[in-house]
């Protein structure tokens, strides 16, 4: 695990919200990835 690569876990039963989380999770490091571009590493 490291910044560039977190592990992230969902758990739950099917049809609890895991999709919908999953997908928030997607967008969220969407977002985030072009504002960590030029920066090398820290």
């Amino acid at each position: 695990m490291s910044a560039k690569h977190p592990v992230i876990a969902v758990t739950g039963s099917s049809g609890a919200g895991t999709t919908t989380t999953s997908l928030a999770f997607r967008k969220i490091f969407a977002q985030l990835k072009p504002a960590r571009r030029g920066g090398g590493r820290r």
